[in-house]
């Protein structure tokens, strides 16, 4: 567990330290080619709530279109999230690609809606009652989702619901892989 925040800080720590930057280059009207950002997402399924209620992971995010101010509208992200209760482990990637539409009258700091699709990789590993190894079960999965969000100059603050269909285990069960996110970061980092 203090593996795992050390590297949650760490991450935080390259955001704040990629997104100082970040308001001059929206000034300069450079276009930057990758953002990182925090997420904490909040999962629907039972079984990942079990595990923890927020479960915090690094998101890189990769520009891929801009509109006339120069801001990333098309981007394509991928997130890590891993969390490890006694007898359970998993690791979540969504690999995402999303578009978002800015609206208002307020150029500087707009807010924003947007959706696409995504391929979700899962790694669930148990310790079934009465064994001593774990069994491990591993799907991919595609999905969708939307995101709100508002910016902040180079930054932004979002919600993002992914949709995304539960993974058949082992032992016969279901694990719902849907959640809930609050991401901050910055989409111009180099």
């Amino acid at each position: 567990m203090k593996s795992r925040m050390s590297a949650v800080v760490i991450c935080f720590a390259l955001v704040v330290f990629c997104a100082s930057a970040a308001y001059a280059q929206f000034r300069t009207s450079d276009r930057s080619p990758v953002g990182v950002s925090l997420a904490m997402m909040r999962p629907s399924g039972s079984d990942f709530k079990e595990m923890g209620n927020v479960w915090l992971g690094p998101t890189l995010h990769i520009n891929l279109g801009f509109d006339q101010f120069d801001r990333a509208n098309a981007m394509l992200s991928f997130t890590w999230f891993g969390q490890d209760e006694w007898n359970k482990k998993s690791n979540f990637f969504p690999l995402v690609a999303t578009y978002i539409k800015r609206f208002g009258t307020d150029t500087e700091n707009p807010w924003y809606f947007g959706g696409g699709l995504g391929v979700y990789f899962v790694s669930y590993k148990e310790i079934p009652v009465g064994r001593f190894s774990f069994e491990r079960d591993t799907d991919t999965k595609f999905g969708v989702h939307y995101v709100v969000g508002k910016e902040y100059g180079g930054w932004f603050l979002e919600f993002r619901h992914d949709l995304v269909p539960s993974m058949e285990i082992s032992s016969g069960r279901n694990v719902g892989l849907s959640g809930w996110s609050l991401v901050i970061g910055s989409r111009m980092a180099l």
